[in-house]
């Protein structure tokens, strides 16, 4: 495990060697796939991150998929709102994850969430990233 310190995000965490290359930008490739047995913090590393370029670049979008808007709900974005958001010091917005459309951060970028079941709503995005 390594501390990184994001003094321009007010915050620092810890995360393991695996993911440290992520972290200090050494991955130039357009995708990243990760593998690991459930539990080992996948999901809270990759959101963590997704999280942190949102907001260091202003105005950008990152798209949060998976197979359906249900299993997002359930699985990803329990994470993002019960330890990513609080780890930034982030509000979680009000009312049910299931039916958000879209998280807005302090600096005008967003989180769209999407099911891929629902495949019409994920045509001509313009994203800076995501988690698929």
């Amino acid at each position: 495990m390594t501390t990184l310190d994001r003094p321009e995000l007010k915050t620092s965490f810890r995360v393991g060697a695996s993911f440290k290359p992520l972290w200090e930008g050494r991955f130039h490739d357009k995708f990243l796939a990760f593998e690991s047995r459930r539990g080992t913090g996948k999901t809270r590393a990759l959101l963590t991150y997704i999280v942190a370029q949102a907001l260091n670049y202003d105005k950008t979008d990152w798209l949060l998929a998976r197979s359906t808007r249900t299993r997002l709900s359930e699985t990803v974005l329990k994470t993002l709102e019960e330890q990513v958001f609080p780890l930034f010091g982030l509000p979680v917005p009000k009312g049910g994850r299931l039916h958000r459309e879209i998280y807005e951060l302090p600096n005008g970028s967003h989180l769209m969430p999407i099911g891929w079941d629902d495949p019409g709503r994920g045509q001509s995005l313009e994203i800076a990233g995501g988690y698929f």
